[in-house]
């Protein structure tokens, strides 16, 4: 657990007693982007995820990319721009290239 996660951590479990609200903040989520809407942001990098081995593409990938929005964005991204499946270790993998907009805001 990082420091500053950790500090925000210790914060809730002292509000708690206190009768300040204690429900767990949102994840944090990279949004979906194309490359003109990152060019000027900085590459954080690559992320995959293999897609279900059932059902079939690309009804089934929402579960992975969510999975994908949410890794990126705790690596630091806002932006996430996705690349054609590749494949992977017998089966496909979605890939998206994560970026970070300093003046983005996200969900």
């Amino acid at each position: 657990m990082g420091v500053a996660r950790l500090d925000r951590f210790v914060l809730l479990l002292a509000a708690c007693p206190a009768g300040v609200s204690c429900a767990r903040e949102p994840a944090r989520t990279a949004v979906d982007a194309d490359h003109a809407m990152v060019s000027q942001c900085t590459f954080v990098g690559h992320f995959l995820h293999e897609l279900p081995r059932h059902g079939s593409w690309p009804q089934n990938a929402e579960g992975p990319r969510n999975e994908v929005r949410r890794r990126a964005a705790e690596a630091g991204a806002t932006h996430l721009v996705w690349d054609a499946p590749v494949a992977g270790r017998g089966q496909p993998q979605i890939v998206g290239l994560a970026y970070s907009c300093p003046s983005a805001v996200t969900r």
